[in-house]
């Protein structure tokens, strides 16, 4: 350092910064998401599919956490009272593609519904569900689990899927009503039966069960 300064002087220098990721090991928040690292697991909390930015926040937790070192994903569900199909849709977005629903209505042929949006991480990925899980959220952690994207911990969702849709009136107002019930592209509704779970827990020991699963030696 000193034969460079008898060459150079003393020189400007410029200023290193690396993201401070031990914060992570605590509860951090975007609206109403909540995240934190446990060990190597991304661990989310999703309260609902309704509020604002609900799939932007999303991505940013999950790049943030794999900024972090997070191996994998554990999406806590259990309460989610559900909300728009849209959000639905960018939210399944984040962690796989395709057509994964339709709407299953007495007036119409099925419409189908894709995931939308880049995917932001293809690790493996838990669901926690219990029976408070409603809706659009039974539409999320249905569809990923139908196909194999995830695993669903926890204790059967509520089984109220209806697909409530707007209809645009003259006045510029929306009237939302429910159409149709939500199922999986291929396959029976969850309306009335609920989302299973893969791995059937009581609903406070899920995050626990779901932390177990993924230490378990990967399968060659």
């Amino acid at each position: 350092m000193d034969y460079i300064r008898s060459l150079y002087g003393d020189l400007p220098c410029l200023g290193v910064f690396a993201q401070d990721t031990s914060s992570l090991t605590e509860f951090s928040e975007l609206g109403k998401i909540r995240y934190q690292l446990i060990g190597k697991h991304g661990y989310i909390i999703l309260p609902d599919l309704a509020s604002a930015f609900v799939p932007s926040h999303l991505r940013s937790a999950i790049e943030e956490l794999i900024t972090a070192g997070a191996e994998d994903f554990i999406l806590d569900l259990r309460g989610n009272p559900g909300g728009r199909l849209v959000e639905m849709m960018q939210v399944a977005g984040l962690f796989t593609s395709g057509f994964l629903w339709r709407t299953v209505t007495r007036w119409t042929f099925p419409l189908p519904y894709p995931a939308i949006g880049p995917i932001a991480t293809d690790k493996p990925l838990v669901l926690l569900i219990d029976g408070d899980v409603n809706s659009a959220a039974e539409g999320l952690a249905g569809a990923l689990q139908s196909v194999k994207r995830a695993t669903t911990i926890g204790e059967t969702t509520a089984g109220n899927v209806e697909a409530v849709l707007p209809f645009c009136l003259r006045d510029g107002s929306q009237a939302w009503i429910a159409t149709g019930v939500l199922a999986p592209l291929r396959g029976a509704t969850w309306e009335g039966e609920g989302v299973k779970p893969d791995i059937a827990v009581a609903a406070e020991q899920a995050l626990e069960a779901a932390i177990d699963f993924l230490n378990q030696p990967k399968k060659p």
